[in-house]
């Protein structure tokens, strides 16, 4: 339903950021679930983010961070092969992995997105603490593309980091999502209705 793209799905996988979970309820019905692991700079996991595996029209999903989980890291797609240059920061563990798939969509860009040197980081809410402890990591890392949400919050949380990144000498760039409110509905109208992303956000083919 999310239209995320097998390899990327995998590269979650083989990185130790996603597995399938149970969950069982009070009632004893098992609920499958996808779950976000969150890691340290070490790869040991600190938390995680589980998400049911399909909607019910009419009933909330199920959401919710695993007890005792510790965020200060967010959730990280890395660059597979090489050193990231660039940063790309996300709201959700879901848009960052949407926007790896549209790199990976046959037909849609040239190249493999598993060549790009480029981390996609989930803050997994608007705080900034994630990305701060990110760039202290990578000093190479110089670039920051903003991801967030279309809606006010997001706006304003991109708008305010955007202001104290580029104080402290970063090359940044907000980019909003073209359609709809995140990058997983642009993901989704690319897929379902032939959409294409706008010339300006098409990415350079990497070298390889």
């Amino acid at each position: 339903e999310r239209g995320l793209e097998k390899s990327v799905v995998q590269e979650m996988i083989r990185q130790n950021r996603l597995y399938q979970s149970a969950t069982k309820t009070q009632s004893g019905k098992v609920l499958s679930n996808a779950t976000f692991v969150y890691q340290d700079p070490q790869g040991n996991p600190v938390g995680a983010f589980q998400r049911g595996m399909y909607d019910r029209e009419g009933v909330a999903p199920y959401k919710r961070d695993t007890p005792g989980s510790d965020k200060h890291w967010g959730w990280m797609l890395a660059s597979p092969f090489n050193p990231a240059t660039e940063v790309r920061v996300f709201e959700a563990a879901i848009d960052a992995a949407s926007d790896a798939s549209l790199y990976a969509m046959p037909g849609m860009y040239d190249g493999d997105w598993r060549q790009e040197p480029v981390d996609r980081l989930s803050l997994e809410g608007l705080g900034i603490q994630p990305l701060q402890s990110y760039l202290q990591l990578h000093p190479d890392v110089r670039k920051v593309t903003l991801m967030l949400d279309a809606d006010e919050p997001g706006r304003k949380a991109a708008r305010q980091i955007a202001e104290r990144l580029t104080s402290q000498g970063y090359q940044v760039e907000d980019r909003e999502p073209p359609y709809g409110k995140d990058w997983n509905e642009v993901l989704k109208a690319t897929k379902s209705m032939g959409v294409e992303m706008p010339v300006a956000q098409q990415p350079e083919a990497p070298e390889i």
